[in-house]
């Protein structure tokens, strides 16, 4: 019976067989003749999801327009032997983007062609700056932009963006304009239309600051030369700057709890003491008042409300009872006044991680410093990683403030080398690895990135620097860029030129800011390559993510 239905079968099997062939012009396994017309695809990346504009051409009139990344076709299809050439006719303009084609022209040889579109997805340019270590500053003239003007090689500054786009950055740890000139600086930068301008202050390092009277506006005015402070710029374009570990009124270098506002051209002394190393008065928890400030303190982490107010985290300085060391309180400033908003008036609390994604007033991310922080369209405030300056541990965990009370969102609260996993995918397992100065920012769909630090690479071997990319989204990491493994050089490329293989060298305490245009830049930071050698940066990088 078997056999019977093999004849039976087999002349049905025979005929579809030949349809099957027929049909398939030949065995390619496509309905498309074999001499076509075939599709001309193109596969588009990094392009940003709020974009738009990008208008590309196949042989100059066939026209597509794309506005999200994806496979795309051209409408019309180019027949074998036919020529294709694809190029962009009308770049990305809001937010603007450089985007490349690869592999765009040739002949159609009897399939498909596929052509890639890169819009600037994770590539580096250099954009100025020295390619070496240790470079004096540049300063020019004063309020005059230059393309010859750079800042010395630096770590540890201030920076903010105004409403214009333009680029602020006070003083950090560094060389000043002579080439021998380490030390902490007091000077004041704008970057705008790539160009520099030294604003005011010093050319040398190590400078007292002149105080004047409090709550004065003065050209005199200047804060002291200092590392480690933070900032923010308000709803009205001011910019303000509290403590840091830096020189006083009398030229003492401590731990600082002074407040400045420039504004208009000139410094005010807004708050705090003119001498360094004060213990924090913090009043009543949740009460504002005009009494309450911070202790001296360097290495906070910051962040700036929605509502415009700014929140102060933690940090190396002077408690309420004026003892030094690392803190766990949370303070917010606004309306003119300080309020202690959460955690201990003493120093040295770990953390206390409770149940993971469940928060609860006794929790708090503990002592510890170079976290990376940002605040969400909520505005929530989410901090990563740092080192624990209780354990000693690099951490990789993930915390929300929101209600008043901490959420541990992610991560472990052990010490852990990078989960790399594959480039570009998102995973559970994912983990940049503990880490310490990392600098977060976000992209305009709310995604965060992540870039360099001072930790554990994917070995597991070694603490050192890393210059990673990686990007968190929908509680899970993504490692978008950058070499997996810590202490690899940099390379350059060509300058303004953004390329896959471009990469800054590894580094941490790096000045970082997001322009207009959502491109990530960064300035200078600070690398060992062993215990007996030190170098500062003064490169100057952009990333479009």
């Amino acid at each position: 019976m078997d056999q019977v239905r093999t004849l039976v079968c087999l002349p049905f099997l025979l005929v579809s067989l030949l349809l099957l062939q027929s049909c398939s012009g030949g065995g390619s396994g496509s309905s498309t003749p074999p001499n076509g017309p075939y599709a001309v695809n193109v596969a588009v990346t990094g392009l940003w999801s709020t974009g738009g504009g990008l208008i590309l051409t196949n042989n100059t009139s066939d026209v597509l327009p794309v506005n999200a990344n994806g496979i795309f076709q051209f409408p019309t299809e180019v027949s074998s032997g036919g020529t294709y050439s694809v190029a962009v006719q009308t770049q990305p303009a809001s937010p603007s983007q450089n985007c490349t084609v690869t592999a765009g022209t040739g002949t159609v040889a009897k399939q498909a062609v596929s052509v890639t579109v890169d819009c600037g997805h994770a590539d580096w340019a250099w954009m100025g700056g020295s390619s070496e270590y240790d470079q004096p500053g540049m300063y020019g003239t004063v309020n005059t932009p230059s393309a010859n003007n750079i800042p010395g090689a630096r770590m540890s500054t201030v920076t903010w963006v105004d409403k214009q786009g333009t680029l602020w950055m006070f003083g950090g740890v560094g060389i000043d304009s002579a080439p021998n000139g380490l030390g902490q600086l007091s000077d004041l930068w704008t970057f705008s239309n790539g160009q520099w301008t030294w604003v005011g202050g010093s050319t040398t390092v190590d400078q007292a600051g002149v105080y004047g009277q409090l709550g004065s506006a003065a050209t005199g005015n200047w804060p002291g030369a200092r590392g480690d402070a933070v900032g923010w710029i308000d709803s009205q374009g001011a910019l303000w700057l509290f403590g840091g570990f830096g020189f006083d009124s009398t030229g003492t270098r401590g731990f600082l709890n002074d407040l400045w506002k420039y504004s208009g051209g000139q410094w005010t002394w807004v708050g705090g003491s003119q001498t360094c190393n004060h213990a924090g008065a913090y009043g009543s928890k949740g009460s504002p008042s005009a009494n309450n400030i911070p202790g001296g303190r360097m290495d906070s982490s910051v962040w700036t409300g929605t509502d415009g107010s700014f929140w102060l985290y933690g940090g190396a300085g002077f408690d309420s009872t004026d003892q030094n060391g690392w803190m766990t309180d949370l303070w917010k400033y606004s309306n003119g006044e300080w309020t202690w908003v959460q955690g201990a008036d003493v120093w040295g609390k770990d953390a206390v991680y409770g149940a993971k994604g469940t928060a609860d007033g006794a929790n708090t991310p503990g002592a510890r410093s170079g976290e990376a922080t940002w605040t969400d369209s909520s505005g929530n405030l989410w901090l990563f990683g740092g080192i624990n300056s209780v354990s000693g541990a690099f951490l990789s965990d993930v915390w929300e403030f929101s209600n008043g009370e901490w959420t541990w969102q992610n991560g472990t609260s052990a010490e852990l080398a990078g989960v790399y996993g594959t480039q570009g995918v998102f995973n559970a397992t994912n983990s940049p690895g503990g880490r310490l100065w990392p600098v977060a920012w976000q992209d305009v769909s709310g995604n965060v990135w992540i870039f360099g630090g001072f930790g554990l690479d994917s070995t597991d071997q070694t603490y050192n620097f890393l210059s990673d990319v990686w990007e968190y989204s929908g509680g899970q990491w993504a490692w978008q860029a950058g070499p997996m493994i810590s202490a690899q050089p940099a390379v350059f490329g060509t300058q303004g030129q953004p390329a896959p293989g471009n990469v800054p060298g590894p580094r941490y305490e790096f000045a970082a800011w997001v322009d207009s245009n959502q491109n990530f830049w960064i300035l200078g930071g600070y690398y060992s390559p062993d215990p007996y050698s030190t170098y500062y940066y003064n490169d100057v990088w952009k990333l479009l993510p």
